[in-house]
């Protein structure tokens, strides 16, 4: 499991230290006039993150191999490094952030002022009622210019379109200039109506992009809200800034050996537990194993003294036990246990002996004891 956790935490460092060189990429890019020295100062910045990753990893070292002179350059050097990336990592993070936030609050501004001449324009529409079109009005235009004067011509060519007055054209230039205020409405609501629907496909693309909103930075304002005050809204761009910037670069820059130490931390105490494991395992077979020379020595002698082979002889395995911790007793000796007893007459039995002495069941068979033995030897 640990080596899972170990592979999970080598990843995630990979991905912030691919994330954090992508910054000092971009963030050195700035510095070069030319393609050339663009390449050149983004490729620093990467170097700078690189070493700033694997350099605790070297530093670790030299200490420990008691280099400490060279562990303090190597220091040296990782905190240049380190100053370097996290100066990146703040100026880009700032500048992104920064981007983000004016263009949010020029949607919302851009929204504001298409909402507000919108409404200015359904006002002037509202007042300017037009219940004929601008073509049906110039037809009508066109009709009283054409009427005939006799004699003369027509209206428009007498008056010049209503450009002279003449008294017989009087009436019906009258009409052609009421015609032609009808007209001059009806072309400003058409403008009108076309500018309103300019504006409500403006403001629905503003919409999408957040144009409603109250805020051009909505996180900042509700950390505001979390925080009763104590964190203003134009304070939380620049803490945020810094805690992402320390998060990629700490990550980045100590995850390598947090891994590398757990690691080693893991190999060296799964060592230690297999090593104990075996240690003690030595040790139960040694206490298993001193004794059972002496209690095997025991049973030796008791069977030596209280039984004789006995091709039909039979003796339960409990009466033999029971005569055996006899035994043992008036020899001043510890008896083994019921079962140790049992296994070490099995193992001689079919060791020694050859098979001579066996137990089916509960019963002994091939043996018996030697009463004579026992009472000579009383």
């Amino acid at each position: 499991m640990w080596r899972f956790g170990a592979a999970l935490g080598f990843l995630v460092w990979v991905m912030t230290i691919a994330a954090s060189a992508t910054i000092n990429f971009l963030a050195g890019a700035q510095y070069g006039r030319t393609r050339e020295e663009e390449w050149v100062f983004a490729l620093l910045g990467v170097a700078a993150d690189i070493w700033k990753a694997v350099g605790p990893l070297f530093i670790i070292a030299l200490w420990r191999g008691h280099r400490r002179a060279n562990a303090m350059v190597a220091t040296g050097v990782w905190l240049v490094c380190l100053s370097v990336a996290v100066a990146s990592a703040l100026g880009l993070v700032a500048q992104i952030r920064g981007a983000k936030v004016t263009n949010a609050q020029g949607v919302i501004s851009d929204f504001s002022v298409a909402e507000h001449e919108l409404a200015d324009i359904e006002r002037r529409r509202a007042i300017r009622v037009a219940t004929r079109s601008t073509g049906e009005i110039e037809a009508a235009i066109q009709q009283v210019l054409s009427r005939p004067i006799p004699a003369r011509g027509t209206v428009g060519s007498v008056s010049g379109a209503c450009s002279k007055d003449h008294p017989r054209t009087r009436q019906a230039c009258g009409e052609v200039a009421s015609l032609r205020a009808e007209h001059a409405v009806a072309t400003e609501r058409e403008r009108l109506d076309d500018r309103a629907e300019q504006l409500r496909k403006v403001l629905s693309q503003l919409r999408g992009r957040g144009g409603t909103q109250q805020a051009a930075d909505p996180q900042a304002a509700l950390i505001e809200r979390l925080t009763v005050g104590w964190l203003p809204a134009a304070d939380v761009g620049l803490t945020l800034t810094l805690m992402i910037s320390a998060m990629i670069e700490l990550v980045s820059a100590f995850g390598l050996l947090v891994v590398q130490e757990y690691v080693a931390l893991k190999n060296a105490s799964g060592g230690a537990a297999v090593e104990t494991r075996n240690e003690l395992r030595k040790k139960r077979q040694r206490r298993k194993k001193r004794p059972l020379v002496s209690n095997r020595q025991d049973v030796y002698d008791y069977l030596a003294r209280r039984i004789r082979p006995d091709e039909v002889g039979r003796v339960t395995a409990s009466w033999l036990f029971a005569d055996y911790a006899m035994w043992c007793a008036d020899a001043g000796r510890k008896p083994i246990k019921r079962d140790a007893f049992h296994a070490m007459v099995d193992e001689i039995g079919c060791n020694d002996l050859e098979g001579k002495i066996a137990r089916h069941g509960d019963v002994y068979h091939g043996l018996s004891l030697d009463e004579g033995i026992a009472a000579s030897a009383e």
